[in-house]
């Protein structure tokens, strides 16, 4: 299987990008051994601006060595971008993510649901039932009249849940008391965080 160079995202160093970037490749890179190998080679084709100029000011001997395959080059990004600072942003951008948000207005509740759910494993490690909690807990108190959460074995039956009974979920008034969950967000999850992806 011969990856395509334009089938891989650019990406320009912007900080606030990195992580749905990473989620996009994580994805290639799940096809096969052969494409994670080919993403470490390739991607470095696909930086910009800032990010270019970061990555080919490394010595050329490390440059080859961290683009043995996606793992080793994602290492070198992560050990370059994704420090505390970063890491503690996109937590806060995961946990505080709520339903129609001003930047999402008009977006639908199963998209809000892959939305959230992104950016919640590119920093947390979280169970199906914790998940499941953050998703609700940031969108109308009214979904819970529609949603049996408690009835869900999975994330995958929650957000089938959520695409069945969209239409009736959209005509949920939209409410704003929740406030309070998110002003405390930083004590909920004491556990390391997951800058990977994985």
């Amino acid at each position: 299987l011969k990856l395509k160079v334009e089938n891989i995202p650019e990406w320009d160093g912007e900080p606030d990008n990195l992580a749905t970037w990473l989620i996009k490749l994580n994805a290639l890179s799940d096809r096969s051994e052969t494409v994670k190998t080919q993403l470490g080679q390739l991607v470095p084709t696909r930086l910009r601006k800032s990010a270019e100029a970061w990555y080919f000011s490394l010595p050329s001997s490390y440059r080859s060595e961290i683009e043995t395959n996606w793992y080793t080059l994602r290492e070198a990004i992560g050990t370059y971008y994704m420090n505390r600072a970063w890491i503690d942003k996109q937590k806060y951008k995961a946990l505080k993510a709520s339903y129609r948000e001003p930047s999402f207005s008009q977006e639908k509740p199963s998209e809000f649901y892959i939305r959230k759910t992104q950016l919640l494993s590119l920093v947390l490690d979280l169970s199906a039932s914790q998940i499941i909690m953050e998703v609700m807990n940031s969108a109308p108190s009214g979904w819970t009249s529609i949603l049996t959460t408690h009835l869900y074995n999975d994330v995958i039956e929650f957000q089938a849940a959520l695409k069945f009974h969209e239409d009736a979920l959209m005509r949920v008034p939209l409410d704003h008391r929740r406030n309070d969950y998110y002003g405390n967000y930083s004590n909920r999850y004491n556990q390391p965080s997951q800058s990977r992806g994985n």
